[in-house]
């Protein structure tokens, strides 16, 4: 509704893409390694002493992503 009434010299839609779809672009990519990158955190911080918290990390790394 906001970008209904604005007014710019590119449009009243082409501002709002600009600014948000890279921010989506960058989270789909995020989604996608996902694992891997639970897997480097996983490593990295816990070593491999519990495998259960493996997929716990991996889990909050897709949140955050």
């Amino acid at each position: 509704m906001w970008s209904d009434g604005y007014r710019s010299r590119r449009g009243r839609r082409i501002p709002f893409l600009f600014w948000s779809t890279p921010c989506a672009v960058i989270a789909l990519v995020l989604i996608g390694y996902g694992r891997g990158i639970g897997a480097g955190v996983y490593t990295t911080f816990a070593g491999s002493a519990l495998e259960d918290l493996r997929a716990a990390v991996t889990l909050a790394a897709l949140c955050v992503s």
